[in-house]
């Protein structure tokens, strides 16, 4: 997004992980030169600095993420304009159940914004689309949105502004 021109001001990513050894690496932000698989690595350049123990990501990208543990299945539903414009959430449901999938497919619709993109494994894309998600007329991704927004508004650009959100009324 930063490369993209997109303001820090204007974005912030959350990640969530049910491991907390996960979560730990992440806030590390330390990479190993096998985690960068793309030919053109202009990008690691611009936002990783190199080091003895692998490759550490730039404190101005890190600033953008809040990472925390939790639970898909259990995460509360936000509040009205608080949904998810973009969710990323590739290769976790081919571990589930059918029952399973389905609920953490409905939780993920309910955090997803309704012009929102929910990006998944290429494996849970029929699952996704069994369950209220559409394939997005996005090439080469695997990109869903939910169905009703497909049939109602065109695809909106990534490129939108940050939504803004009423301050929380000071009690008395």
């Amino acid at each position: 997004l930063l490369d993209a021109g997109v303001s820090a001001q204007a974005f912030t990513i959350e990640a969530v992980d049910v491991s907390r050894q996960a979560v730990a690496r992440a806030r590390r932000g330390l990479y190993n030169r096998n985690a960068f698989r793309t030919a053109d690595l202009s990008f690691r350049n611009r936002h990783f600095s190199q080091s003895p123990e692998g490759y550490t990501l730039s404190a101005a990208v890190r600033a953008q993420v809040q990472t925390s543990c939790g639970n898909l299945l259990t995460l509360n539903e936000p509040a009205p304009g608080q949904a998810f414009d973009l969710i990323c959430c590739r290769n976790l449901l081919i571990y589930f159940d059918a029952a399973t999938q389905h609920a953490a497919i409905r939780k993920l619709h309910a955090l997803l914004a309704d012009d929102g993109l929910l990006f998944a494994g290429y494996a849970e894309t029929t699952v996704c689309c069994q369950h209220g998600f559409a394939m997005a007329p996005l090439p080469k991704a695997f990109a869903l949105q939910k169905k009703q927004a497909q049939d109602a508004v065109a695809l909106a650009p990534l490129h939108r502004p940050k939504r803004r959100v009423a301050p929380a009324a000071a009690s008395a």
